[in-house]
């Protein structure tokens, strides 16, 4: 039986193609040697929180933008600057086209996360979130062969509060870049540090690739809230009967 928390570092590399559900092989280039990755590698820090599997649906993707406040380098086009990448398996997360499968969003970077066994990743900025654009957006693309509960995604603030955790998993996948939203207005007007995580476990293989990060003003219908009704102020909800 497989363990939904994952627990060992791992090895080997796996990636979604773009053409058909087929999950390709990796090569390691021949000048990056194993104590070549290890001295890339970027440690975890101790207050680090693990992401933990929930009965989720499916991602709920919000209406394109219309007006937005892009974070810096939020497009990636500057590469990794204004952003800190973290890889346990020591990956270069912000890419460029040469070493990505899939095509961004918009330019000619994107990050991706996940695609190797037993990984921790994640892309992780400074931000101050505005007071008049509290929704976290960004773009996304599951690519996984998982079943859901095992590998994970998730936004994280400040390395110890999980707002949102959702399945990387064969029933999510994508087929291309979809808006995700999640709703930070319980951080306006606080400077933040917010992470856009993965965890994966030791088999089945899982990507997420992410693009043109985001805050904008509006509620979209359907986005996925931070608040779990926990503060007991529903203004924020709305419900409907189908």
């Amino acid at each position: 039986m497989r363990n939904p928390l994952i627990a060992v570092l791992g090895a080997l590399l796996l990636v979604a193609a773009l053409s058909a559900d087929v999950l390709q092989l990796r090569e390691v280039e021949e000048n990056d040697s194993p104590m070549a990755m290890v001295e890339q590698a970027r440690l975890l820090g101790p207050a680090t929180t693990r992401l933990q599997p929930r009965d989720w649906k499916s991602p709920v993707l919000a209406p394109e933008a219309t007006a937005t406040e892009l974070l810096p380098n939020g497009d990636f086009e500057s590469g990794p600057s204004q952003w800190t990448e973290v890889s346990l398996n020591g990956w270069d997360l912000i890419l460029d086209t040469t070493d990505l499968l899939v095509t961004p969003h918009s330019g000619n970077w994107a990050a991706w996360l996940g695609g190797d066994f037993d990984e921790i990743a994640y892309i992780e900025q400074e931000v101050t979130v505005p007071s008049s654009a509290p929704y976290f957006k960004y773009w996304h693309w599951i690519a996984s062969e998982d079943f859901c509960g095992y590998d994970l995604a998730g936004v994280v603030v400040n390395s110890t509060i999980v707002v949102v955790v959702y399945s990387l998993c064969d029933d999510n996948d994508t087929g291309g870049w979809v808006l995700y939203s999640v709703n930070m207005a319980a951080y306006a007007g606080q400077t933040i540090d917010i992470q856009i995580r993965v965890e994966t476990d030791d088999s089945l293989n899982s990507n997420l690739f992410v693009d043109d990060v985001f805050f904008e003003f509006d509620a979209p219908a359907g986005a996925i809230f931070s608040d779990g009704f926990e503060s007991g102020d529903t203004s924020a909800w709305s419900s409907t009967v189908p």
